[in-house]
């Protein structure tokens, strides 16, 4: 028997490293292929003319605004060419009238797959209007009409499950867990650690991508904070577009790396006392942490860098610059592998069953 074909029109394309929003993708590609099913990617290849773009896109423009679906920055022809090729693409299927929506940062494939019958699975990888650290309650309106397009909703964090049900959305909890593939490189770096053992004067990294406001700005926070700290260790700050953060060094032991490639980050977890994430808004460190504790390596997280991971334990949560302080002076062991999120799984393998038999 033929495996049934699942239609997907994800945010990233799977990758085995990358950065969180690429692991996210990668996580449920994965899990639809755990629940029996082949992951079909919209195929973004399809050429169209200029003119079918055009006006597909400016009907598309007065759909979204009468429905009050998000329509800043928009393009006519990107609307119409994401309107065709979702639209190409379903109409080949042959078999479940199912369709993944990931990429909640726009509406228009969600909006072809229900006028062509489809079901609509959606797992936003963040509520994005609530992520600039100046959200606009019209975005926010904007954004619940397009979720609503959707008949099931995935949610990353817990947090986003009970904001949701207030706006009177219901949705399941389904957090980040590392595809089998990722899982081994990081079960390899705690090895890695096992052995070389980092000791208590080891360097504290703080990683991420500082072109990205919600993470800059967690990180200039995080170093002002450490200021106040009674440091005993060396602070490495690793990441694309760290470089940058050079003013905001002041007084601080330890050094700015900046970006660098997969290999060279691995050497620096593998030597490092522990990881701190901070956020000082945004969406947290929904992939991060996890990983770290894959890893084996002791994590220090903000309240608002930790969201989303009640469900995972040996996680040391601050508030306060004081209450960091108070953690650095504690020896941090080495946090035992989480468990596997599997009744969460089983809830979305359940959904995509019941709803593809529908």
């Amino acid at each position: 028997m033929a495996t049934p074909v699942l239609p997907a029109w994800l945010s990233f394309k799977p990758r085995t490293s990358g950065h969180g929003g690429e692991l996210r993708s990668s996580q449920i590609h994965e899990l639809v292929e755990q629940c029996g099913f082949s992951c079909d990617l919209v195929d973004s290849s399809k050429k169209f003319s200029k003119y079918q773009l055009w006006i597909e896109g400016i009907k598309l423009l007065a759909i979204g605004r009468s429905k009050s679906f998000p329509t800043t920055a928009n393009n006519p022809g990107l609307l119409g060419w994401q309107f065709l090729t979702t639209r190409e693409h379903l109409r080949k299927q042959k078999t479940i009238r199912l369709f993944l929506w990931e990429d909640t940062n726009t509406w228009v494939p969600a909006w072809t797959a229900k006028t062509l019958g489809y079901s609509v699975v959606a797992l936003p990888q963040n509520l994005e209007s609530l992520t600039t650290g100046d959200p606009s309650p019209s975005k926010w309106k904007d954004e619940l009409a397009a979720l609503r397009l959707a008949d099931e909703v995935f949610c990353i964090s817990s947090e986003e499950v009970w904001l949701l049900a207030n706006y009177k959305i219901r949705s399941k909890f389904l957090p980040y867990w590392p595809s089998k593939k990722r899982q081994q490189i990081l079960f390899d770096l705690r090895t890695q650690r096992e052995k070389r053992m980092p000791s208590e004067s080891a360097p504290i990294v703080i990683l991420g991508t500082a072109h990205n406001p919600p993470t800059r700005r967690g990180m200039e926070e995080a170093l002002d904070w450490l200021r106040h700290c009674n440091l005993k260790q060396p602070v490495h700050v690793v990441g694309y577009g760290t470089e940058t953060l050079k003013s905001n060094w002041r007084d601080l032991p330890g050094k700015i790396i900046g970006a660098v490639n997969e290999d060279t980050l691995i050497e620096i977890l593998s030597e490092c006392r522990l990881l701190i994430c901070h956020q000082a808004f945004g969406s947290g460190a929904l992939t991060r942490i996890a990983e770290a504790q894959l890893s084996g390596i002791p994590v220090l997280a903000n309240t608002i860098a930790a969201r989303g991971t009640q469900h995972l334990k040996d996680l040391y949560v601050y508030s306060t610059p004081e209450e960091l302080d108070k953690l650095l002076q504690k020896h941090i062991p080495t946090p035992k592998p989480p468990d596997s999120p599997n009744l969460y799984w089983e809830t979305f393998n359940q959904t995509l069953k019941s709803m593809s038999s529908c």
